[in-house]
């Protein structure tokens, strides 16, 4: 299907409707996108947190025994031995998982994650994560604009996953009034919604956490360019706020908020 046909498709279920019911749905789309985007985050960070909370606690608990028991020279011989073996456990899971899947659940969550890295590659600006969605503030305000606060912090995520969801929503809401009937692209749409939207947006998420996080230069003494609009701080602080930036990011990128069911209760 080429764009002039996925044009023609819209424009077909465009005139299939009233402009009353037109803006019921877009109505709709707009409540549950806002919804959608806000939910999102709050499990991401709070899956996030208590993730890190978890990690936290048992590295404490483990230097804490091992420094007793071992002192220093055990705990740096030990620690990699006890990474290996974590990583080890935690394919060996992953391993029993996926035999555990019929064919479809292993086409599915390949899937997920094709949409995903293709989503954060997008997003980031190429293999080099240099372009994507924060630099489009070249092409729309020119260099003096560059690295702005609205492209180059969280609230370029925000309203790049309202988008994903608002659009995606529209073609949920137009199957759910039966008027993309023999639409294919439509219906598409509306399909790819329920099993891989979460997966879209987290890859976004994660593109904008490598492509901040590149621009920080947080772990390099070498300068970075700073915030437009943002006076009077050092090129330290600008590299932290693109660090912070980042790492709410990364934070917002592992969320589920079990959109896939909302879809379908309301399709």
């Amino acid at each position: 299907m080429n764009i002039e046909a996925v044009t023609n498709e819209i424009k077909l279920v465009a005139s299939r409707i009233s402009n009353q019911k037109l803006w019921v749905i877009t109505e709709n789309a707009f409540k549950e996108a806002f919804k959608m985007t806000f939910i999102h985050k709050y499990y991401a960070f709070k899956f996030f947190l208590a993730a890190s909370y978890k990690a936290l606690k048992a590295l404490a608990k483990y230097f804490k025994e091992s420094f007793q028991a071992k002192g220093i020279k055990g705990i740096l011989i030990e620690a990699p031995i006890r990474a290996k073996n974590k990583a080890v456990e935690k394919i060996n899971q992953f391993w029993k998982d996926w035999k555990s899947m019929d064919e479809k659940e292993r086409f599915d969550k390949l899937l997920g994650y094709v949409v995903f890295g293709i989503s954060a590659v997008i997003t980031g600006g190429g293999f080099d994560f240099e372009g994507g969605i924060p630099d489009t503030d070249i092409k729309l305000g020119g260099i003096g604009s560059h690295r702005n606060l609205l492209s180059h912090t969280i609230i370029i995520g925000f309203i790049s996953e309202f988008a994903i969801r608002f659009v995606t929503q529209l073609a949920v809401e137009a199957e759910k009034e039966e008027i993309a009937e023999n639409l294919p692209f439509i219906k598409l749409l509306a399909e790819f919604s329920r099993k891989y939207q979460d997966y879209l947006v987290n890859g976004m998420w994660f593109g904008l956490f490598v492509h901040f996080l590149k621009d920080s230069k947080i772990f390099s003494s070498s300068r970075t360019k700073p915030y437009v609009g943002l006076k009077n701080l050092t090129v330290k602080q600008h590299k932290q706020i693109f660090a912070a930036n980042a790492f709410t990011s990364m934070a917002f990128s592992v969320g589920k908020a079990n959109h896939n069911k909302r879809l379908k209760s309301s399709s």
